[in-house]
């Protein structure tokens, strides 16, 4: 034991003392202080300390503090920390850490102890913040001391103070190189305290790890990369494991178990279509490059390909000792990749990705697509010049009365099928045909629809029996225009027979034809056919053809006759090339190119998406306009009719005071003829304003009411009549905006129970007039007073009545009675007066529905055009959200592609 652990120990005594004798240490000492006191220059400092540390073990505190008080040599300092110690266990904790504080030294053991000791201190009394910065100070002074870092790796952990407890086994496995701290490390990777730690803050555990063990180092990164999937840091854990694999020498030899499938997920990530081509292009050449070094050699075929399929899409983003690597190994690699189900994976996410972005696929290349996986089925394309006898020969072929002679306009492909099933599939829609007389007559119609392809399914015996699919094709009319359409299905079929004409010649055009499939299909066998229809003995067994073995060289022509024996012989000389040339890549290669037509009407969609979204909205946006203007119109016409309707009731009710103003005064001056002179003068004022007012009643009910519920009819059914015409300019207007929606939906309904109304409003004012009585001669105007008294004066003194009747009637006679005119007009007008205060509000309410759905109609149109704008800015502001995933699909289609090449060189020896 060293100077250094007595001292930490507090055994420094036991090198002042007998340890064999009997005698307490306390005792011993005490005889050496005595010894020591004797000496002419005393010096008890040391013994002082030592008695100082027994006393300490014994518990008497005091006693040593007050010893380490007076020790005065160079364990001054070690003295002071002990009698910190001793504060400590008397619980006097503010002295003591005063006294640890105060302590200066050199010592590095010293000052370790003294932090520690200070970091027990702090937790007895819980301050855990000082607990924390004094045991990060020890560490980082001394952390090769004695349990320093076990002690701050508890802490850390009792505190749940993850950073610091991952900060602390990174460093303690970089600085000790020691494998258990960084399993420490991988159980908080597990545990998920390192997710939102920045990826480069574990390089140099990387390296550190890498020089131990590789195998660990593959765990480590494993268990880290599940932390970062699917977080933001993701893309930068991915580039950081790129920057250790690609600049770190490793052990060449070391094969990695975890890590190839670890950098195939990445790639499936990367390539899975959720990011644009922009955010991983800086960051897939690496990943590949890592990937081609991290994979066995003979398992290298996946990411060799695949960094040719980059490379190809993104040309120079690949360097080229990467694209030299991924050469060799892509043909020299075990190449037993199941192509057609990764294809099928594809497949299935480009649909995925369609349906989610709101496109169709193509239900006439899905329907192909499914129909290559048949791989025990051959399929055959049967073609034809216009005016040949094909319909007869594949009714022939199938034994069946298929197929009229008229040639077929459409794509059919017979397979079989244990009844009679029949689909029609375009690319934008796909129904069932019911019987076999509907099929027949789409597929001869006069129009060519290259767009259509029937699946035409039949309890075929022949079909069955030889597993075979016959793909009749349209007649080749028009060769250079049809020819092109035919793509599709030329890559599907496996072969092809031409059908000629009986006697077996060749047309310019089919030369023409001859050549152009030749040239573009070199892979598919095309072979030759004659339907003959006499009997094979009656036959030209020498028939040859010169122009088509110029064409074709060493190409006879297959006469067919109708017989059982003839089509066995076609249908073994298909199966013999089938069985020769059949080829799975090859038939995956057709998969690959349905798959890749797919796409590509995907990127087609969306710019038709596009261009039908440009259409919408200025549909939408010339519908806005016509119903703003529509309104405008229907302001206009309501106006019009308020004025007209409002005028016409008023003209009426002018013209009808008119007629009482004219007619009424005369009809009361003739009321003078009822005074002669056995009148009663004294009453005959009374008497002549009851008369009047008679006459008035009687001219009204009898003259003026009649006249007016004439015109007031006529100005109703007037009315009525400029209403219907409005209700039939609003049906134009509902029919030319449904027209333009191509709906039925707009209605634009009239109100006309306001006619009704006013029709009870008629009928219940004139059902009974009431005509007021008028004060006509009962007034106090002079006249009438002077009238009244002479009136009595003559009649009290009886002279000469005939002067008086005379008198009367031409007072009477002489009236204008015009105030009494107006007054009658007024009254009976009156009622009708509040009828014609309504009409405004009438008409108002008579329009006002319709008003109310054109309004609609502009808001919701409003509201249709800001969408189809907002959709349009979204696809013109982000086109890479269309085009980006489907270039990464066809990058993966790529790959595949390269795959099944490089196993076909390989096989033929041409690498």
């Amino acid at each position: 034991m060293t100077i250094e652990d007595k001292l930490i120990t507090k055994s420094y005594y036991e090198l002042l003392i007998n340890q064999n004798e009997k005698k307490h240490p306390i005792e011993q000492l005490g005889e050496l202080f005595l010894e020591e006191q004797k000496q002419e220059i005393p010096d008890a400092s040391f013994i002082r300390y030592s008695q100082g540390e027994v006393y300490f073990h014994n518990r008497d505190y005091e006693a040593a503090i007050y010893k380490w008080e007076n020790v005065h040599n160079e364990l001054k300092a070690w003295a002071s920390k002990n009698s910190a110690d001793a504060y400590m266990e008397l619980e006097l904790f503010t002295t003591a850490e005063e006294l640890y504080k105060s302590i200066q030294t050199d010592s590095l053991v010293l000052r370790t102890e003294v932090m520690l000791q200070l970091f027990s201190l702090y937790l007895k009394q819980e301050n855990f913040q000082q607990a924390d910065k004094v045991i990060k100070e020890t560490v980082a002074l001394n952390p090769s001391y004695p349990d320093v870092t076990t002690i701050a790796h508890r802490f850390y952990e009792q505190q749940k103070d993850w950073q610091s407890a991952i900060d602390l086994a990174i460093e303690e496995g970089i600085r000790t190189e020691s494998l258990n701290w960084f399993e420490i490390l991988k159980s908080y990777v597990h545990k998920g305290y390192t997710k939102d730690l920045a990826p480069n803050y574990f390089h140099d555990s990387f390296v550190t790890i890498a020089q131990q063990d590789l195998d660990f180092l593959e765990q480590f990164i494993v268990a880290l990369d599940k932390t970062y999937q699917e977080k933001e840091l993701y893309f930068e854990w991915i580039k950081q494991l790129n920057q250790f694999f690609l600049h770190t020498m490793l052990d060449e030899q070391y094969v990695w178990m975890e890590l190839p499938f670890l950098y195939q997920s990445i790639v499936a990530e990367l390539l899975s279509g959720k990011y644009f081509i922009r955010e991983i292009a800086e960051i897939v050449p690496d990943v590949l490059t890592v990937w081609v070094k991290l994979v066995k050699p003979t398992e290298g075929v996946i990411p060799a390909a695949a960094i040719f399929a980059w490379n190809e899409m993104m040309p120079s983003t690949m360097d080229q000792e990467t694209i030299r690597t991924a050469e060799h190994i892509i043909f020299h690699a075990e190449n037993d990749v199941d192509v057609l189900e990764k294809s099928q994976q594809l497949c299935q996410m480009v649909m995925d990705w369609a349906a989610e972005n709101q496109l169709e696929i193509s239900g006439r290349l899905q329907f192909l697509s499914n129909q290559l996986l048949e791989s025990e089925r051959q399929h055959i394309g049967i073609i034809s010049m216009a005016g040949s006898d094909k319909s007869l020969f594949i009714n022939s072929l199938l034994n069946e009365p298929l197929l009229q002679e008229a040639p077929s306009s459409v794509m059919s492909l017979y397979t079989f099928g244990e009844s009679v099933n029949i689909t029609e599939y375009k690319d934008s829609a796909i129904r069932e045909i019911t019987t076999l007389e509907e099929y027949t007559q789409i597929a001869t119609q006069r129009r060519r629809s290259l767009d259509i392809l029937m699946d035409v399914q039949l309890p075929n015996r022949w079909l069955a029996n030889e597993a075979i699919g016959l793909l009749d094709t349209p007649d080749l009319s028009g060769a250079r225009t049809t020819l092109p359409h035919l793509d599709d299905y030329f890559y599907f079929v496996d072969s092809l027979l031409y059908v000629l004409d009986e006697d077996g010649n060749l047309t310019d055009k089919e030369i023409e034809v001859i050549h152009h499939i030749k040239k573009n299909y070199p892979g598919i066998p095309l072979h030759f056919v004659v339907m003959n229809w006499n009997q094979p003995e009656q036959a030209d067994s020498m028939l040859t053809n010169v122009l088509l073995n110029e064409v074709v060289p060493n190409e006879t022509p297959y006469q067919y006759f109708d017989t059982e024996a003839y089509r066995r012989g076609l249908y073994e000389l298909l199966q013999s090339t089938w069985k020769v040339e059949y080829n799975p890549s090859a038939r995956l290669k057709k998969y690959l190119y349905i798959l890749k037509k797919m796409m590509a009407g995907l990127l087609e969609q969306r710019v038709k998406m596009e261009n039908n979204l440009a259409e919408a909205i200025q549909s939408k946006e010339d519908l806005l306009a016509r119903v703003n203007g529509a309104i405008h119109q229907l302001e206009d016409l309501e106006r019009e009719k308020i004025d007209m309707i409002s005028q016409s009731y008023i003209l009426v009710r002018e013209e009808i005071k008119k007629e009482i103003v004219k007619k009424l005064p005369k009809l009361l001056q003739e009321c003078s003829t009822s005074i002669d002179e056995s009148s009663d003068f004294s009453k005959i004022h009374q008497e002549l304003n009851k008369e009047m007012n008679k006459k008035i009643g009687s001219f009204i009910n009898t003259k003026i009411l009649p006249d007016f519920l004439e015109r007031i009819n006529e100005w109703l059914l007037l009315s009525k009549g400029e209403l219907q015409h409005s209700k039939h300019f609003l049906e134009e207007i509902s029919e030319g905006f449904n027209a333009m929606m191509g709906t039925e939906t707009l209605q634009l309904p009239c109100d006309f129970k306001v006619v009704e109304d006013w029709q009870r409003d008629i009928d219940r004012l004139t059902s009974r007039i009431y005509v007021p009585k008028e004060n006509i001669l009962l007034r106090f105007t002079p006249s009438q007073v002077l009238l009244k008294s002479a009136g009595k004066l003559l009649n009290a003194f009886s002279q000469n009545k005939s002067m008086l009747a005379k008198r009367y009637k031409s007072f009477i006679e002489s009236e204008d009675y015009l105030e009494v005119a107006q007054s009658v007009a007024d009254n009976f007008v009156a009622p009708f007066v509040i009828l014609e205060q309504g009409l405004e509000r009438d008409v108002t309410i008579f329009f006002k529905e319709s008003f109310s759905t054109l309004k609609n109609l502009v808001e919701d149109t409003k509201e249709e055009v800001a969408n189809r704008k907002m959709e349009m800015e979204k696809l013109k502001e982000n086109p890479e959200a269309f085009r980006d995933p489907l270039t990464i699909f066809e990058i993966i289609l790529l790959q595949y592609k390269y795959i099944l090449e490089a196993k076909e060189m390989v096989k033929i020896g041409e690498y």
